[in-house]
C-alpha cells in the first residue's frame, strides 16, 4: 500500500473514532511542534491522557516526516493495556522552504579562557549544532524556556544545573539527532525516556584542560 493510501487509511480511522483531544494535550503538541521550527513536516506520537511521567505527562515522541515509524510506536504501545491509549499526531508543518542559504558556515571555532589566564581550542561543526551558548545568562535566558516548552521544566531545569556545575563549559543546541551518531546509552525498559528530537550537548573541560562532549537526552539528565 502506498504511503498515500495508508495516509488515507489513518484519516477514515481517525473519522469513524472521532476521539476528541483535551486542550492540555493540544497545548503540550503546540508546544513540541514549535520546537522542531525547520524540521520540515513532522509527526507526534503521544497519549491521549496524562501519565504518571511528571516530566512530559504527554510522553511526545517526535518522527520527523515518518509516518509509519510513528505509526508503528504506536501500534507497540498500545498492544500494552496497562498504558493509556497513545495516537500519532500531525503532520506539522515546521517551516522549511527548501531554500539553499546564500553562505556555508562549516566550522566556529571558540578560543575559552579561564581565570587562571588558561586557554583551549574548541571547535564545532556548524552543520551539527545550530546555537551555542557559553554564558550562563544565556542558557537561563534562551536555553531553559525553549527546552522547557519543548520537553519539561524539569528537564530544563536539569541542563540548567548541568551547565553550572561545570566548570568551564559551552552548551550546543543540536536541532536533529536520531540518538544513533552519538552512541546514546543502551535502550533498556525505559526507552521512552531516550527519544528522537533536538537536544543540548556540553562540553567542558576537566582540570587537566581537554574538553569533554556530554549529550544531555531527555529523562537521562542526571541519572548514572
Amino acid at each position: 500500500m502506498a504511503n498515500g493510501d495508508l495516509l488515507a487509511a489513518r484519516m477514515g480511522e481517525a473519522l469513524i473514532d472521532n476521539r476528541s483531544i483535551s486542550a492540555a494535550l493540544a497545548k503540550r503538541l503546540a508546544e513540541a511542534a514549535f520546537g522542531y521550527m525547520g524540521l520540515g513536516p513532522v509527526y507526534l506520537v503521544a497519549s491521549y491522557e496524562p501519565t504518571d511521567n511528571a516530566g512530559d505527562p504527554y510522553n511526545v515522541t517526535p518522527f520527523k516526516d515518518d509516518w509509519e515509524a510513528a505509526e508503528a510506536l504506536v501500534a507497540a504501545l498500545n498492544t500494552d493495556p496497562d498504558l493509556p491509549r497513545y495516537g500519532v499526531f500531525g503532520p506539522y508543518d515546521t517551516g522549511l522552504d527548501g531554500t539553499s542559504p546564500t553562505c556555508f558556515l562549516e566550522t566556529i571555532s571558540l578560543l575559552v579562557g579561564g581565570a587562571d589566564d588558561s586557554t583551549g581550542a574548541l571547535a564545532f561543526s556548524a552543520g551539527e549544532y545550530d546555537s551555542l551558548f557559553w554564558t550562563q545568562a544565556a542558557v537561563k535566558k534562551f536555553a531553559v524556556p525553549y527546552y522547557s516548552a519543548l520537553y519539561s521544566p524539569s528537564f530544563a531545569q536539569s541542563v540548567l544545573a548541568e551547565y553550572e556545575g561545570a566548570s568551564m563549559a559551552v552548551l550546543g543546541h543540536m536541532p536533529w539527532s536520531e540518538y544513533t551518531v552519538i552512541e546514546p546509552p543502551a535502550m533498556g525498559p525505559n526507552f521512552m525516556e531516550f527519544r528522537q528530537g533536538p537536544i543540548p550537548v556540553l562540553h567542558h573541560r576537566d582540570e587537566n584542560g581537554r574538553w569533554h562532549r556530554k549529550p544531555l537526552y531527555p529523562g537521562a539528565v542526571g541519572k548514572e
